[in-house]
């Protein structure tokens, strides 16, 4: 009797632990983060939404820090009993304006149909990419990277990043445009934006064919309308004016935006042209 029951509870524990989960994390306001799993950092690029597949175990520490330094990082234990299953985890402010995780759905791997921004294996023990160790190191700007610190109780991260996120300025591709780009190949570059589903991704796509082409003070008005956030809006703004047709319109495109700061910071920028 005691041989089955230990036979038993090797199975069991045999089944728990080759259990495989995927966890799916979001931003509700679309702030961007890293995720790091039992300490090790799983997406080396800052996303609105992470998603981990291959968990293997039954519990994992997670925390998520966020690149804008002024938001604090979100620590807790998650973990599931079930095998195969899928977890998704919103990132969202509660009552008192903290930040949070709190779950939002657990479905059968089987029937997951999430895509997320960033989708990685889990990696249970892999060196941590692109750390930079920051510690006496001087001040500067664009400062990106981890400062990392190791002692008997463990790994500690502390995330220097600049959250300016300067406008990436046209390089040697600016065109002296008298007439913007004709309607119907605007239609399926504004149709291609459209088809993603975060901004950073929308900004890639409109900056690819804003630079092999002239557009309008128009066009990049419907373009700026596809953001979600106003800093997107004010960068693709930014990015079309050397591939402008008729830049004395510009002014046009205050009506974008929702606040007289973003409006103010555009003005700027055209002073400097």
């Amino acid at each position: 009797m005691k041989l089955l029951l230990i036979i038993m509870a090797f199975s069991l524990t045999t089944t728990v632990f080759a259990q495989s989960t995927h966890i799916n994390v979001f931003s509700d306001k679309g702030e961007r983060f890293w995720v790091i799993i039992n300490g090790i950092k799983q997406n080396t690029k800052a996303s609105q939404h992470v998603k981990i597949t291959s968990l293997t175990g039954t519990f994992w520490k997670m925390r998520v820090v966020f690149e804008n330094q002024n938001i604090p990082e979100v620590s807790q234990n998650i973990g599931t009993m079930e095998a195969d299953q899928e977890l998704t985890y919103q990132i969202k402010q509660n009552r008192k304006g903290a930040y949070v995780a709190r779950i939002f759905s657990a479905t059968p791997i089987s029937g997951s149909t999430s895509k997320a921004e960033t989708t990685i294996s889990y990696r249970p023990n892999e060196q941590i990419e692109n750390t930079t160790i920051l510690d006496n190191a001087p001040n500067t700007n664009n400062l990106n990277g981890f400062s990392l610190k190791a002692d008997e109780k463990g790994i500690d991260f502390n995330v220097n990043i600049d959250t300016t996120r300067p406008v990436i300025e046209p390089q040697n591709n600016t065109r002296n445009c008298s007439q913007p780009m004709l309607s119907s190949d605007f239609y399926n570059a504004k149709k291609a934006v459209d088809g993603e589903s975060f901004d950073e991704n929308k900004m890639q796509v409109s900056q690819q064919f804003t630079k092999n082409n002239c557009v309008s003070v128009a066009q990049i008005k419907e373009i700026m309308e596809l953001f979600s956030f106003e800093e997107n809006k004010l960068e693709y703004a930014k990015y079309a004016y050397d591939f402008c047709a008729d830049k004395g319109n510009y002014y046009q495109l205050n009506s974008v935006f929702n606040f007289s700061s973003t409006k103010d910071a555009l003005n700027e920028f055209l002073k400097k042209k």
